[in-house]
């Protein structure tokens, strides 16, 4: 198996099917971690998707030196050309960073959710997406251990752990830099959607498919009460699963993004559901 191949090692065919799981999941961290192990989720609609964050993903350059000078490079046009639109002058490299996340800028943050049901509506959320959906389950004291970090499962902005992942000026020491493993941080509440979404990242380096390999190796070892899981969303599930999760946990676009921005996303979202119903395809309503 490659390194960075990491296997699915659930399908749930409904969102009953995928809590269990994810109870048995913790049943197995429970024997492995006697304190506070943290879990957080991920949702993509296309289980192929891999968890490299935007700035590692295609288009942007594959080279270690090429990624920090674009990096470097975003963050100064995003500093200059922000201040008209947000009202303010951004100060810090860290607030920029977690402000060009929340705006869809490539940076090198992976978002999470600390609750099941926001991450399993972003893995079935596009109705033109025929492919099915995955969800991510981790544990990120690991993540932590791994980086010799004992007895906490996350970091916040500002905190020493953080000073070698921060924002590139140069390639002095990027070899190093490439080296570490990514750490799960809890971001500052600066957007509506963020408290919304339960929102919490994963920081990574230029360092591709590293939460994979760290998978890989560590179901070699935990089999599993491996610290990350892979759970498959049949695209056949999916029209189920938009149902259960608008009606049991009430999560809509509407409430994971509570501005006018979210409130017309579900309106639209109801109407193509509406289209697909009355051109013959399942939907959720």
């Amino acid at each position: 198996m490659s390194t960075t191949e990491m296997q699915p090692t659930f399908t749930a065919r409904t969102f009953a099917a995928l809590w269990n799981f994810v109870v048995e999941v913790i049943a197995g961290w429970a024997d492995r971690w006697n304190s506070e192990h943290g879990i957080c989720f991920r949702g993509a609609d296309d289980a192929t998707f891999n968890l490299n964050p935007s700035l590692l993903r295609h288009p942007y350059p594959s080279e270690a030196a090429a990624l920090c000078h674009l990096e470097n490079t975003l963050w100064g046009e995003f500093r200059l050309r922000s201040m008209p639109l947000l009202g303010r002058q951004v100060h810090t490299d860290w607030e920029a960073l977690l402000i060009m996340q929340q705006y869809g800028f490539p940076t090198r943050l992976l978002d999470w959710s600390r609750a099941l049901a926001v991450a399993a509506y972003f893995a079935v959320r596009d109705l033109n997406v025929q492919k099915d959906g995955a969800v991510w389950i981790m544990a990120p004291r690991h993540l932590m251990e791994v980086r010799g970090i004992s007895g906490s499962w996350r970091t916040i902005i500002d905190n020493e752990c953080l000073n070698s992942l921060r924002p590139r000026v140069n390639t002095v020491g990027l070899e190093e830099f490439c080296a570490q493993t990514p750490v799960a941080l809890s971001p500052d509440q600066l957007v509506s959607r963020m408290i919304a979404q339960r929102g919490i990242y994963t920081l990574h380096s230029f360092e591709r498919f590293a939460l994979e390999r760290l998978a890989v190796a560590d179901r070699i070892k935990h089999e599993n009460g491996c610290f990350l899981h892979k759970v498959i969303i049949p695209e056949a599930a999916k029209v189920g699963f938009r149902a259960d999760i608008r009606v049991l946990a009430g999560v809509s676009e509407e409430s994971l993004f509570p501005d006018l921005d979210g409130l017309a996303r579900d309106i639209v979202a109801d109407h193509r559901e509406k289209a697909l119903q009355r051109e013959g395809r399942p939907t959720s309503r």
